[in-house]
């Protein structure tokens, strides 16, 4: 009876269970694809509660791009011609490095001590960079081996570059963007959907590299919350423009000069502006210029900002402080404030010049001035070499724009031999305050002896000597 029963369950079928909707089910429950606005995600701002929800991160579901390996370079140049002029057949050599230039993402850093740099990487360098394979692992790569004190003749950027309307936009952007005199000098465009955490992580893994570096996240006006504070960390950063950012507020200056005073980070920093955002007042911009004061080895020798600190019977300085406010009106003010931020430590003014410890090194170390861009790359425009050449002729379109764009803020520079000078009218006020601080004179008074009138001893009479004869007249 029991072995029936058990075969029967053996034998009994069971109804499977369907685990995966039908294709049919599937088209009749199929959403509407998301536009991008449907991934943003509501974060707090800076310095503000947790209630405050104003603040919309749209960049946390789009993933990075490879920033490091992207060619900067359009898919549209011209072939290279070789030969040089009266040869009609290219050289072996040549061929070789036309060959190596080509396929440079393959370059490793081992193999530069394989041979020498004027037989052979100095030609396989120009033609990586006249082609414009020179993504920035290349150029990490080329500039930790050659780009020494030594080797002048290892450049950033070159000087030959082929008739397309490209090329042609770049190098006018690169030269009108490039530290005079400093071949070293780096300038890179980056988009947005990167994170300052990868920028760090790059640097530092190249210890041999080391560069001074230069941000202008002015275009990009929305960063993650994590990444405002990540710019605490980047290593050897002397100049920096915040402009247009809402995050930016008087809580993030507070603890930028924080970072600065007690934990010694951006011990390079020279050069901040901070144009445009809406959440800094007087008393944001006040701990940066209480840094000369606080930390009196602080680099910082420039802010820029449209915000107006008054100054007090100290003409154009700014009170307590050596903080010169230039006048907008004057040559030299109009002068500086065209300039990038990579050239102010080059400007020849009569104006306190910009980080003067840090002007003959800028000329001797590696320069690398990043912009980040504000629209995002997507890793599906590899595959498109239309879209891609026109996001690459855009980032460099908005640097160029970048060039020409004035500043109606205020300058403060900072004049580190600055001595306050009063004048003769403060010199009278601040003498009759001093007359009338004075303290009187004290006089003391001595007080009354113990001893009174019934206790005090009589005087003794004056004693006459004499005789009894003349006393008596006898």
């Amino acid at each position: 009876m029991f072995r029936q029963r058990y075969n029967k369950r053996r034998t009994t079928t069971r109804k499977r269970i369907r685990t995966k909707p039908t294709k049919k089910e599937l088209k009749e429950k199929r959403l509407p694809p998301r536009s991008q606005n449907d991934y943003t995600t509501n974060l707090s701002k800076i310095g503000t509660s947790t209630t405050d929800l104003s603040f919309i991160d749209s960049s946390l579901s789009i993933p990075t791009y490879p920033w490091t390996t992207l060619i900067p370079s359009t898919n549209s140049r011209p072939k290279l011609k070789l030969a040089r002029p009266g040869n009609k057949i290219p050289t072996l050599k040549q061929l070789c490095a036309q060959e190596l230039a080509a396929n440079s993402h393959q370059i490793d850093s081992d193999y530069l001590d394989l041979a020498p740099w004027e037989s052979c990487w100095k030609l396989v360098w120009q033609f990586i960079l006249i082609q414009g394979t020179d993504s920035i692992e290349v150029y990490t790569t080329f500039a930790e081996k050659f780009s020494t004190p030594s080797n002048q003749e290892f450049k950033s950027h070159t000087t030959i570059h082929q008739p397309t309307n490209f090329q042609l936009l770049k190098a006018k952007t690169i030269d009108l963007f490039r530290i005079p005199n400093a071949r070293n000098h780096r300038i890179e465009n980056l988009f947005k959907n990167i994170s300052i955490s990868d920028i760090i992580s790059h640097l530092s893994s190249r210890h041999r590299f080391n560069p001074l570096l230069v941000l202008d996240i002015s275009l990009s006006t929305s960063l993650k919350p994590d990444d405002y504070f990540m710019l605490f960390n980047l290593p050897n950063l002397i100049s920096i423009n915040l402009s247009n950012h809402s995050m930016v507020d008087d809580n993030f200056l507070y603890n930028l000069s924080s970072s600065i005073r007690n934990q010694g980070k951006l011990n390079s920093l020279m050069i901040i502006k901070i144009n445009n955002c809406p959440r800094i007042t007087r008393k944001g911009i006040q701990y940066l210029l209480d840094l000369s004061r606080d930390k009196p080895g602080c680099s910082l020798s420039c802010i820029e900002t449209d915000i107006l600190v008054s100054s007090i019977n100290q003409g154009s300085y700014v009170s307590d402080t050596g903080w010169l406010k230039l006048d907008k009106s004057t040559r030299e003010a109009q002068l500086v404030n065209r300039l990038p931020m990579g050239e102010f430590n080059g400007h020849e003014t009569s104006i306190p010049r910009i980080g003067e410890l840090l002007a003959e090194k800028i000329y001797e170390t590696n320069v690398l001035d990043l912009m980040i861009y504000g629209e995002n790359y997507m890793n599906s425009m590899h595959n498109d070499p239309i879209v891609k050449d026109e996001m690459l002729i855009k980032i460099w379109k908005a640097r160029l724009a970048l060039r020409n764009r004035v500043s109606g803020g205020y300058t403060y520079i900072l004049n580190k031999n600055y001595k306050p000078s009063v004048s003769p009218q403060l010199q009278r006020s601040s003498i009759k305050r001093e007359i009338k601080q004075e303290e009187p004179e004290i006089i003391e008074i001595q007080p009354p002896s113990e001893t009174t009138e019934d206790t005090q001893p009589r005087k003794r009479k004056k004693t006459i000597k004499t005789n009894a004869k003349n006393f008596f007249g006898l």
